[in-house]
């Protein structure tokens, strides 16, 4: 090995890395299959496993961040956050299994439990436990509040704030709204506005 300025805390950590520099991993086969990836933070028991080339990456957590390979600047916080992501970018997942199953999307940021769990969708903002979860290729969306746009599968340019706003919103577009359950019943209508809760 010729990568310089690493440390590896834990059995078989960085564990084939080679010219990577300047990373910590810390756990159990945290970042095992480094090879030159510069500049990662793997903490947790198998944190970045596969990660080989990316550069810039921050996972904490038991297996957060375990399938990414390459590409740069994620951050993954929680239980198998972004867990499943292999070529992702620019991503921001705080809690259990956020962006759990996102393989190659970028510039998304998901905090709460389970946060748009099945994205693969782009540019997607989603704050709160389960929102977005079920969105798939929806792109464009912004969810705030607990199960906001929950039922979401490909809507696009969607605004939900508050709890189930637009919950049961599945690919309507360019809509708005605020307030708890505003638009709850909402499925396919799109360029709508709603403001004030139940």
């Amino acid at each position: 090995s010729t990568g310089i300025k690493n440390t590896a805390y834990g059995k078989t950590s960085l564990f084939f890395n080679t010219t990577g520099v300047k990373n910590a991993a810390l756990g159990v086969q945290s970042m095992y299959f480094n090879i030159t990836g510069a500049e990662n933070t793997g903490l947790g028991p198998n944190a970045l496993f596969y990660n080989s080339v990316g550069n810039g990456n921050v996972s904490i957590g038991f297996n957060s961040s375990f399938s990414h390979k390459r590409n740069d600047y994620n951050t993954a916080i929680g239980y198998y956050a972004l867990g499943q992501d292999t070529s992702g970018y620019s991503n921001v997942a705080v809690g259990v299994k956020a962006l759990y199953s996102n393989i190659n999307s970028g510039n998304l940021v998901a905090v709460g439990d389970s946060s748009m769990y099945n994205n693969t969708g782009v540019g997607n903002t989603a704050i709160g436990s389960k929102s977005l979860y079920t969105n798939t290729s929806g792109s464009w969306n912004t969810a705030n509040g607990f199960q906001s746009r929950f039922s979401n599968t490909t809507g696009v340019a969607n605004t939900a704030n508050g709890w189930l706003s637009l919950y049961s919103n599945t690919t309507g577009n360019d809509n708005t709204a605020n307030g708890d359950r505003s638009l709850y019943s909402n499925t396919t209508g799109s360029n709508n506005t709603a403001n004030g809760g139940l």
